[in-house]
């Protein structure tokens, strides 16, 4: 090894066999490693039984969605319905019919009917929820049995009775008007007795007001109800209870103590 000629060669070979190796590198880096060739010859396309072309479903109508008479799928499911059936009546249980019947409810549709002849009323509703209401020409609704239950099988109980107005005047009792007087219908509280209802009959916005400068004082519509009285009370005075006059289309007036 101490021939300089030697050590040359050598050194010549180490270089060369570098050289090829970074070559065989370099060209396996470019054909990204060994390829397979399939040389079996062109394959026949296997049916999968799926469709050629997949079916775009059809563009979405808002409006369609929002019209109740686009054609409902087969498979569609009706919103259940419930039959409230009930009574309308007077104070002494007699039939009241033309009755116009309503189902409150804060956020539920309401739904309304009509008293038949012999005050009986059907009602469809989509859910049993909310309170029965009933108005009509000349009456007030003073209670009943009247909030929706899914679990009732009995039938639903309104009472009315006669709607009057009062008017007068509220007077001191030296005749001087009283004004800022404040006034209140008030029904008799065993009204629903008979139908074994112990609940106090339904106060209206209608059955309280304030007297004007002059006294005068307008109520109504308040139930017409034998033992009904009126309530006034005044700053200054004791509060005063009186009898609802017997013909509530006369005026009357009220006389109050001293203030």
């Amino acid at each position: 090894m101490g021939n300089p000629w030697i050590r040359n060669t050598l050194a010549v070979l180490v270089l060369l066999a570098f050289s090829a190796y970074f070559l065989l590198v370099r060209e396996d880096s470019r054909s990204e490693g060994l390829q397979y060739v399939d040389l079996s010859g062109p394959r026949e396309p296997v049916d999968t039984g799926a469709p050629a072309r997949i079916e775009e479903p059809p563009p979405f109508d808002p409006a369609q969605a929002a019209d109740d008479s686009a054609p409902r799928s087969e498979f569609s499911i009706p919103a259940l319905r419930l039959i409230v059936r009930g009574r309308v009546v007077d104070a002494q249980d007699k039939p009241l019919a033309g009755i116009g019947v309503l189902r409150a409810h804060a956020f539920l549709p309401e739904a309304r009917t009509e008293s038949g002849p012999d005050g009986r009323f059907e009602l469809a509703i989509e859910e049993p929820q909310g309170e029965l209401t009933a108005s009509g020409a000349g009456w007030i609704l003073i209670g009943g049995e009247r909030y929706v239950d899914a679990e009732r099988e009995e039938d639903y109980l309104l009472v009315l009775a006669p709607a009057v107005e009062l008017r007068g005047r509220v007077v001191d009792t030296r005749g001087a008007p009283v004004s800022d007087a404040s006034l209140s219908a008030i029904p008799p509280g065993d009204a629903l007795v008979r139908f074994g209802l112990v609940a106090p009959p339904l106060e209206h916005e209608s059955q309280s007001g304030w007297s004007a400068r002059d006294g005068s004082f307008r109520l109504g519509p308040v139930p017409f109800l034998p033992g009904g009285r009126i309530e006034v009370s005044a700053p200054g005075a004791s509060p005063v209870q009186f009898p609802q006059p017997l013909d509530p289309s006369q005026p009357f007036q009220v006389v109050i103590g001293e203030r």
